[in-house]
């Protein structure tokens, strides 16, 4: 049985938390602080001073989380934790529910759904209740995580729907009431979905006094992990289990809660002192992740949020560089600056996996992916999916894919599917029946045929055939979602606005190619592999949500600029700008040795082509001595030192500077598109080349690094 030495083994702060024993506490865990060496020490510190194993709870929110905090607890007591209850909310909840089964609803024995049983009770009820689906409404998935998300919110489902789903008013009423008979059935049947346990765990706790003393007295030791992240259900539970003895210790960042649309409630965790009156808070602020420069810009984000417990973590780490910021003119210059430092990086001796590129919502990455592609550096992609994976890319790209070859037998499958009453088979013989004549386009809009599904199929090949004859790319790509735009909204009822935003920035990126064929030759990326999430060799690309938890050396935050980080402010509440502001604290702690912020002057925009834009309102808020401007060299990571100036640098100066005697013909190497020649000499500054790969690029030679062949 090993003897800790926790004074040796603990900074002051961690070994305090470690050392509390009665009473309720908070222990405000700041980023890289060791917030899980506190759980795992104060584990073994209770067993060690003879409570019984059986009488600690232990809550996370991944069962992973659980079990690994159990075995270190073993690994270094010596001791057996095996007796300690440690798992997630909703698998506590089931136990206790299984245990007091007699004094709630389900009286004869509780059954868990999985989604699948979900789904399907669910479509049952939808085929009850409309004998044909509203077009529009939500279908069986998605009325899933509609439910969910609704109990989860600690309100009226009626607040919650108005508050998450405004685009589905119309529809309130009847979701209301299905959601009521939903709920009604699995009673009925003793069958409780996956939210059910939290709702009816909390809700014994607080009808019944008998229960809720029983656990108190069971559980007379409760830890909770990442007690920002709790939902108004689950802190219920807790206040409600741990009202008799009050010995229960939070550990979480109030900076770091930003899950507010899984239902994630950042009141919680500022309102644990008032909830638990005379709760010791303890603060971690010695950071073992990053360096100093790196955490004074991270501590300048926080320092401006209304409401928080306010520190200032401390670097354990000596050195260190201040973050660098480029001023991008667009996205596209974005894209290639961000890949061109990973590919310095590479160079420099780090690894692909070492390298994250952060950014705050999935469709920002799409002129990155691109350009990463053409450049030959692989990347993984986490939240969000790359763009040719997404089911509404794919459907728009087969559209546009007809224009270009409308002998596309895969193409046309997709799109026919999509029409009500066109399975595969039905599907396969249109496409043969088209791909046989010699305009495929105007085959379809004058298609023979009298059965159900004709006209819709007559209306997709005329849609196509006008598209055809658009004079421009976007006059094309108009044609293609005036057609798509109800499939959009039938198909993904839940979230369809946010996939029309994804498609709007796809129309702004097909507004800057001259020709449909490059457009889709450039979208063309690589298919991802399987278990991609875990590959190595490859470059990180994550939303922010999704890097939460996780590190690299070298970090790229991308398009900091108002409307995208953060999006749009107009009709959001100040809760989450705050929220927003929360997020972009997240991406910054992320990063060990070297942050990037690239901020672009200008964004495409659907109909409006570029338009300039602010930099974002949190990277003002960062005093311009705690940060660097890109120099514009290309010194190596390992030794080179950016030159300091003052932020903001000149807009859009990279230092390329202007290449001069180029001549029609001449072959020339640009580090993104790779080798071309020379097709055209616009003026001093311009010039068009051909590259072999990427097409034709018109070049601004003050930005552009040509170099000679």
């Amino acid at each position: 049985m090993r003897s800790i030495d926790y004074e040796s083994e603990l900074n002051p702060e961690q070994l305090e938390a470690v050392e509390h024993e009665l009473g309720p506490a908070l222990v405000i865990a700041g980023a890289g602080s060791g917030k899980t060496r506190i759980l795992v020490y104060r584990l073994a510190r209770l067993m060690e001073k003879g409570i019984a194993p059986e009488n600690i709870l232990l809550l996370t929110f991944t069962r992973k989380a659980a079990s690994t905090m159990l075995e270190r607890a073993r690994e270094l007591t010596g001791r057996d934790a095996g007796g300690v209850v440690g798992g997630t909310f909703h698998a506590f909840a089931y136990s206790m529910l299984r245990r007091y089964v007699s004094r709630t609803p389900y009286r004869n024995g509780i059954s868990v759904m999985d989604r699948a049983d979900t789904q399907a009770l669910i479509n049952m009820l939808l085929k009850e209740a409309f004998p044909s689906l509203p077009k529009g409404f939500p279908r069986p998935q998605a009325l899933a995580s509609l439910f969910g998300r609704v109990k989860s919110f600690g309100q009226a489902p009626e607040e919650a729907l108005k508050r998450f789903y405004p685009h589905l008013s119309g529809f309130h009423g009847e979701i209301l009431s299905l959601l009521e008979r939903y709920d009604s059935y699995k009673v009925s049947q003793g069958l409780a979905d996956y939210d059910d346990l939290l709702v009816h765990w909390r809700d014994l706790l607080a009808t019944e006094k008998e229960v809720a003393e029983q656990v108190a007295d069971r559980f007379q030791f409760v830890m909770v992990d990442e007690y920002q992240d709790t939902n108004a259900v689950q802190a219920d539970m807790i206040s409600l289990m741990c009202s008799p003895h009050r010995n229960v210790m939070a550990v979480g960042d109030d900076a770091q809660s930003i899950y507010s649309f899984r239902g994630a409630d950042f009141r919680n965790i500022v309102d644990f002192p008032r909830l638990f009156p005379g709760a010791k808070v303890i603060t971690l602020v010695r950071n073992y992740r990053a360096t100093q420069p790196i955490l004074d810009c991270t501590n300048a984000i926080i320092a401006c949020a209304k409401e928080k417990f306010s520190k200032e973590l401390l670097a354990q780490r000596k050195g260190g560089r201040p973050p660098i910021v480029y001023f991008a003119r667009d996205e596209e210059d974005q894209a290639g600056f961000v890949t061109a430092r990973i590919a310095d990086a590479l160079g420099a001796g780090f690894r692909p996996e070492d390298i994250a590129v952060l950014f705050r919502a999935s469709f920002h990455s799409f002129r990155l992916e691109s350009c990463l592609q053409r450049a030959g550096i692989a990347f993984v992609k986490r939240g969000g999916m790359r763009l040719l994976e997404a089911a509404h890319v794919k459907d728009l790209l087969s559209f546009l894919r007809l224009l270009a070859n409308p002998w596309d037998k895969l193409g046309w499958h997709r799109l026919l599917t999509l029409l009500d009453g066109v399975g595969p088979k039905t599907a396969s013989r249109i496409a043969d029946q088209v791909c046989a004549e010699d305009d495929p386009l105007r085959a379809l809009a004058e298609y023979p045929s009298k059965a159900r599904w004709a006209a819709s199929v007559r209306e997709l090949g005329g849609a196509l055939d006008n598209a055809a004859g658009s004079a421009s790319l976007p006059a094309a790509f108009d044609g293609a979602m005036a057609w798509y735009h109800p499939f959009l909204v039938d198909r993904f009822p839940l979230d369809h606005p946010r996939r029309r935003q994804e498609l709007e920035q796809l129309a702004a990126i097909a507004g800057r190619y001259q020709d449909l064929e490059t457009f889709l030759t450039d979208m063309a990326l690589e298919p991802p592999e399987n278990g991609q999430e875990e590959q190595s060799g490859a470059v990180t690309l994550s939303t922010v949500h999704s890097a939460k938890g996780l590190e690299w050396k070298i970090v790229f935050i991308i398009s900091m600029c108002e409307g995208r980080f953060p999006p749009s402010p107009r009709g959001r509440e100040e809760a989450d700008m705050e929220e927003e502001r929360r997020l972009f604290y997240v991406a910054t702690t992320r990063v060990m040795d070297q942050l990037f912020l690239v901020v672009p002057e200008s964004v495409s925009v659907p109909g409006g082509g570029a338009i300039p834009v602010s930099p974002s309102r949190f990277f003002e808020e960062i005093p311009p001595h705690l940060l660097t401007a890109w120099a514009g060299d290309n010194r190596s990571f390992a030794s080179g030192k950016p030159s300091r100036r003052s932020v903001p640098p000149q807009p859009g100066q990279t230092g390329g500077g202007p290449s001069s005697g180029l001549t029609p013909g001449q072959r020339v190497r640009h580090p993104i598109f790779g080798p071309g020649v020379v097709a055209q000499v616009l003026s001093s500054k311009k010039v068009k080349v051909a590259f072999d790969c990427g097409g034709v690029k018109t070049l601004h030679l003050d930005y552009a690094r040509l170099s000679r062949l």
